[in-house]
């Protein structure tokens, strides 16, 4: 929405209207208001941060640090927006960044008694089976849950949590399993200008759950700007790095990227000396079983059901033909699966850059196409909203990876949104799938499938229907983590 300007007696009924539906726990309608306000030039804290808190509760995450940091540009000692912030860090994962956010609180903020108060609760809960981690490495956290109020003191054999009046006491003199998992590219993809990395999502998710269930004390995602400062009882690597003996007491290969012949990276890998690995294909799985005595798991992909869930149509995302990724499957797969929806109402999102900007010839036809066509990289929080709402969504998967018969996690998402999916596949797929993704050979005919589903709603809605249920009943990333579990306890 482009910039425009309203009179002050607009922009006070904006306002009304924003709190209005705020007091009706109507958020979304209220932040589409405060979309309104920030264009015509509101830049009011307050607002910004109801706004920030709205979206929080709303778990809009991503929506909710860009207006935290627009609060801080404003006022930059802000202690709820700094707390805010925090608080989205760890519901993310990101432990570093949240006791950052934390300590700046502590040392250049002035909180009142409730905002100290509420920071003890905090850290209460999150870290009262890793106290060790504030006493070493973030002091000025440790010494201010200790404070002149004495919330935490400490006791011979160990830590002793008191944190407010009414909380039970919590002791973590016992060990506490510590899980990490380790990505060989940056994290924070999602706030960066480069490709979102799916392994970064994904393993962020399955941290949460891991400490969620009370199995892990501890579950972090690690990577080459985020190295783990303690040693781990397990380390998962999700990339083809060798493993790095310091960082933990086991450490296991979790092979989930598409490579020109994964049977030749696999015994490039078993050099690294990983004392477990884990498979999204089953038939990498039996050649690890007949090569290695080293403990084997499959684990395909779960989706993660409390982001992927049918949501409301939105207008500004609608079209005939959805796809959200990268340029990475090759020119001949791309020509096939994804080419043919070229000349409907294709929404492209991701990365489509010509590779030679400045020299147009050398770039691949469908590039150029695809380069004009693309809408760039789709906030994370709206991709359910697109799957739901548009009328066909497409899967393109690397040859790898459908040569050992891996389903993607797209299609998982897609389903779980109850939105209708077109998608290349694999022998065993098209054979067990069928009734709720409809599969295609690409080229001529995935154009013709599209031009027949857009014709026919109602078959679209049948099959999103039978997706959704096969994917609550059987592809959930809780059901996975229950098989992760067993397995790291029988290690």
């Amino acid at each position: 929405m482009g910039d425009f300007n309203l009179s002050g007696e607009q922009t006070g009924n904006l306002q009304q209207q924003f709190y209005d539906n705020a007091a009706q726990l109507n958020y979304p309608k209220a932040l589409e208001i405060l979309s309104q306000l920030i264009s015509s030039g509101c830049e009011e804290p307050g607002l910004l941060y109801d706004g920030a808190k709205y979206s929080f509760e709303l778990k809009n995450y991503q929506q909710a640090l860009q207006l935290i940091e627009k609060v801080l540009s404003l006022s930059p000692v802000h202690v709820g927006a700094r707390i805010l912030q925090g608080r989205i860090f760890l519901t993310l994962n990101y432990l570093g960044e949240a006791l950052s956010v934390f300590e700046s609180v502590v040392i250049h903020c002035d909180p009142n008694e409730s905002q100290k108060s509420e920071l003890r609760k905090i850290l209460a809960f999150f870290f009262k089976n890793n106290l060790s981690l504030l006493q070493n490495q973030y002091r000025n956290l440790f010494e201010f849950m200790l404070g002149k109020s004495r919330d935490l003191s400490l006791s011979s054999n160990g830590v002793v949590l008191i944190p407010a009046p009414g909380t039970p006491l919590v002791e973590t003199s016992g060990h506490s399993l510590k899980i990490g998992f380790y990505m060989k590219y940056a994290k924070h993809s999602l706030t960066s200008r480069g490709n979102v990395l799916g392994e970064e999502i994904y393993a962020e998710t399955m941290c949460r759950l891991l400490k969620n269930s009370g199995f892990a004390g501890q579950a972090e995602l690690y990577a080459p700007n985020y190295l783990p400062k303690s040693r781990q009882d397990i380390m998962i690597y999700l990339s083809d790095t060798p493993l790095v003996p310091e960082w933990a007491d086991k450490h296991i290969l979790y092979l989930q990227n598409g490579y020109a012949d994964s049977k030749k990276q696999l015994e490039k890998l078993y050099s690294f000396g990983y004392d477990a690995y884990m498979f999204i294909s089953d038939k990498l799985l039996d050649i690890h079983r007949g090569r290695s005595l080293k403990p084997g798991l499959f684990l395909p992909f779960g989706v993660d059901t409390s982001v992927f869930y049918p949501r409301e149509h939105d207008e500004r995302l609608k079209c005939d033909v959805a796809y959200v990724g990268n340029d990475i499957k090759g020119k001949e797969r791309t020509l096939k699966f994804l080419y043919p929806a070229i000349n409907f109402d294709f929404a492209l999102y991701g990365r489509w850059s010509l590779i030679y900007p400045n020299e147009v010839w050398k770039n691949e036809r469908y590039q150029l196409k695809f380069a004009q066509k693309c809408r760039g990289k789709i906030p994370q929080e709206y991709v359910p909203v697109l799957y739901s709402t548009a009328s066909i969504n497409l899967n393109c998967t690397i040859q790898d990876l459908i040569d050992w018969d891996t389903i993607t996690l797209r299609s998982w998402e897609v389903l779980a949104c109850k939105g209708f999916l077109i998608s290349d596949g694999s022998p065993h797929s098209v054979k067990n799938l069928s009734d709720y993704i409809v599969f295609t050979d690409g080229g001529y005919d995935l154009h013709k499938k599209i031009k027949y589903y857009l014709a026919h709603p109602e078959e679209r809605k049948a099959y999103a229907e039978r997706g959704y249920k096969y994917v609550l009943e059987h592809e959930t990333i809780e059901a996975r983590m229950k098989e992760l579990i067993d397995f790291l306890s029988a290690l």
